[in-house]
């Protein structure tokens, strides 16, 4: 005697699988950004840390010379914060960062881009990218608006 599933039993697994899925896939769909929002988070992290090791050094020690392992980087004298994070090269946060970040390129999706000295975008897809500008006289990160993406909703990710 064969044995095989019915029509009954083949449709409620059918239904079922469609049920998990219903329930599954809205709380999974959120994890790239998520995933996005970390590392963003993590880089400005080791940035403001780096920046304050360096502003640290410079109070403590009269003869401090920063000599950082990669590009021509300069401290701004009256505070003892780095002048900028890079030296407008190929290498992101080159001054602070051992390991610089993905920078964009021709495809402008989940890397860093540096239009103007200091101030950078990070983009999470070509239609939006949350802005920041780096303050050499107070060693902060300051959030602005970016595309389709606010001040507010930068401060949001980087720093809570």
């Amino acid at each position: 005697m064969q044995r095989a599933f019915t029509l009954i039993e083949l449709v409620f697994v059918i239904l079922l699988i469609g049920l998990l899925s219903a329930v599954a896939i809205p709380r999974f769909s959120h994890l790239t950004t998520h995933s996005k929002d970390t590392a963003v988070k993590s880089t400005v992290s080791t940035i403001l840390g780096q920046v304050e090791n360096i502003h640290g050094e410079w109070i403590v020690n009269d003869t401090f010379t920063w000599k950082p392992e990669h590009g021509n980087c300069d401290l701004n004298n009256s505070s003892g914060y780095p002048s900028t994070l890079d030296n407008n090269g190929n290498n992101m946060f080159e001054c602070v960062m051992k390991i610089p970040p993905h920078k964009c390129g021709d495809t402008k999706k989940g890397c860093f881009d540096e239009p103007n000295s200091n101030e950078y975008y990070y983009y999470f897809t070509p239609s939006k990218a949350l802005k920041f500008k780096y303050d050499s006289a107070k060693g902060e990160i300051v959030c602005e608006d970016g595309i389709n993406y606010s001040a507010e909703d930068c401060n949001e990710t980087l720093f809570q």
